[in-house]
């Protein structure tokens, strides 16, 4: 575990006044209730901090460790302003390893770069996270740029909830953001790109989805499974290997609409057709509506699963979005290679009518509106 050099002498302070602080590469029990074997760089417990860096380019912590930065118990802690990377990984397939783990406790992470966690992951096949939010974790995730580490850039479980907004999260494996087992999360305004996935809800999580921008991933951009619920509204999906939104099971319930979903499908079939959206939930569960369409590989919108007598499978059907309220199907006029739209777009003012844009008026499609927009 290395600290750099360029540091405030009050961020020495607070870092003195951690509880324990571990050697790079020593074994310690965290208690979980998972039981995981886990080293621990920088352990936070019992307390409220501010942990303030003079920038994330100047203050850089290198935890040579599975959980990075554990916070235990505490009821306010604030890491700003630093950088975390340098993690190893444990070969306990069980530990969440990231370069943040809170467990029970509130926790603001801001304006930090969190990247460089790659470890040996041949093993566990999980890498290292981002940040991870356990059993009681409270956390507001924001203004982060979060890359190259080898698992999820954000992931929660088991009852954390989180606000998840205004961050990068590029390079990696796993999912940019995670939701499982019961935990909720509001995500917005973020930008993902680069990993296997994009946004997912898992287990019976609870999750808001606005005005993200997801692009360039491989396989699916934002999917609702398990018996998640998902509101998906107002992001801007695109280049997408194989599916860009979907309804994965029959279970999952999930409204999209607002979305921009164009370019999808642009590699060999993987994890999902190469649609635009691939639904399988139940009727009742879903809701498509004042979506735009354009350039989705096989199919805008398709439904079902088939399996071939070779072994290789795709969806069953093709959806009419005419049975669907307000879908536009046409060029959703990107200016380059981002998610801004020209001024003459389709997708300007013709969002669902009852989602109005900061200024009051009808919400464009895609990032650019909703209530969200920045």
């Amino acid at each position: 575990m290395k600290i750099n050099y360029l540091l405030t002498v009050f961020f020495i302070l607070i870092l003195a006044a951690f509880p324990a602080v571990a050697e790079s590469g020593v074994d310690i029990i965290v208690d979980s209730s998972d039981g995981a074997n886990a080293t621990v760089g920088f352990v936070i417990k019992d307390k409220s901090l501010t942990i303030k860096g003079i920038s994330a380019g100047d203050t850089i912590l290198e935890t040579g460790a599975g959980y990075g930065i554990y916070v235990e118990n505490c009821p306010d802690i604030k890491i700003l302003n630093l950088t975390t990377k340098g993690g190893t990984r444990d070969q306990d397939g069980s530990a969440t390893d990231a370069a943040i783990v809170v467990r029970g406790s509130s926790v603001e992470v801001a304006y930090c770069e969190i990247k460089d966690n790659q470890g040996d992951y041949e093993i566990p096949v999980a890498g290292i996270g981002g940040v991870m939010g356990r059993e009681g974790a409270i956390l507001n995730i924001h203004h982060n740029k979060i890359h190259d580490n080898s698992w999820d850039g954000i992931a929660l479980y088991r009852g954390a909830v989180a606000n998840i907004h205004d961050n990068e999260i590029w390079n990696g494996r796993g999912a940019g953001v995670g939701i499982t087992w019961d935990a909720h999360a509001n995500i917005i305004r973020n930008e993902i790109y680069g990993y296997w996935k994009g946004i997912g809800s898992f287990g019976n999580s609870r999750v808001g989805v606005y005005n993200n921008f997801v692009h360039d991933l491989a396989g699916w951009g934002i999917i609702a499974s398990g018996t998640s619920d998902m509101i998906c509204r107002n992001n801007t999906v695109t280049r997408i290997g194989n599916v860009g939104i979907a309804g994965w099971d029959e279970t999952a319930r999930i409204e999209i609409v607002n979305n921009i979903i164009s370019g999808n499908g642009i590699q060999d079939q993987w994890v999902a057709p190469r649609v635009g959206i691939w639904m399988n939930c139940l009727p009742g569960n879903f809701v498509i509506g004042y979506n735009c369409f354009d350039d989705n590989h096989d199919a805008d919108l398709a439904f079902g699963y088939v399996e071939s007598e070779d072994g290789t499978w795709s969806f069953d059907s093709v959806g009419d979005l005419a049975e669907y309220e307000g879908n536009v199907i046409a060029s959703p006029g990107f200016i380059g290679e981002g998610f801004m739209i020209s001024p003459d777009s389709l997708c300007v003012d013709s969002g669902d009518p009852e989602v109005l844009d900061p200024d009051g008026s009808r919400s464009d499609i895609g990032v650019t509106g909703g209530n969200y927009a920045g």
